[in-house]
Order: C-alpha cells, then structure tokens, then sequence
C-alpha cells in the first residue's frame, strides 16, 4: 500500500484569512485531489500534541495512492492548489509493507564498521 502523509500546520497567511477564504482554501483543496485518480483520502486529524515524541504539527493527512506516479501527481496538485502557501508541512511517502518485511529491511541496513 502507497502513502502519502502530510504532518501540517497552518501558516500565517491562514490565521491571518477571513474564515470565508479559509473554506474556500480547503474545498479548493480537497476538489482538486479528489479529481487525481488513484488517490484516495484516508483522513485528516488533529495532532495529540500530549503524546509522547509527538509532531511539532498540528494536523495530518493521509491518502493512499495507487503507485508512485500518483504520489507525483498528488505533490504536484497540492502545490499547485496552494497548499503550501496555507500550510507548513512535512511529507512522508511510503510503500507499507507487512511488519515482518519491514523487520528484515532494517536489520539488513549495512553495518558501520567501528559501531557497536
């Protein structure tokens, strides 16, 4: 499964917004992805700033694309939608695999030599 997690906080420019633009901001956004084929939007939250080694954001979004190109096509949308001219984010791309591949993908990263 291809994701794309966005960990976001507004910017100025969104606090500094009439809450009419604020909205109309967003549905711009989210008209515009859900024209890409292949992305679909697992959700957007708040962010539990009391947990433990928790984001400095605020918010998060996940969507889940169909291959790569999607996750291209998706970034180039967000950017051209403006989303980051309202939100200061970090993106996070990822093939998810089962638990037990992702165990034996970090334990086969190269050794340093001279660590423990």
């Amino acid at each position: 499964m291809n994701l794309v997690i966005q960990l976001w906080t507004p910017t100025m420019a969104f606090f500094e917004a009439a809450p009419i633009k604020r909205a109309e901001a967003i549905t711009q956004i989210r008209s515009s992805i859900a024209a890409v084929p292949g992305v679909e939007s697992l959700g957007w939250g708040q962010i539990d700033a009391e947990a433990p080694h928790s984001s400095a954001h605020s918010w998060v979004s996940v969507w889940q694309v169909d291959v790569d190109t999607d996750g291209d096509a998706l970034m180039s949308l967000l950017e051209t939608a403006g989303w980051f001219h309202w939100f200061d984010s970090t993106t996070v791309r990822s093939e998810i695999s089962r638990l037990v591949d992702a165990d034996d993908a970090l334990i086969a990263i190269p050794h340093i030599e001279g660590t423990l």
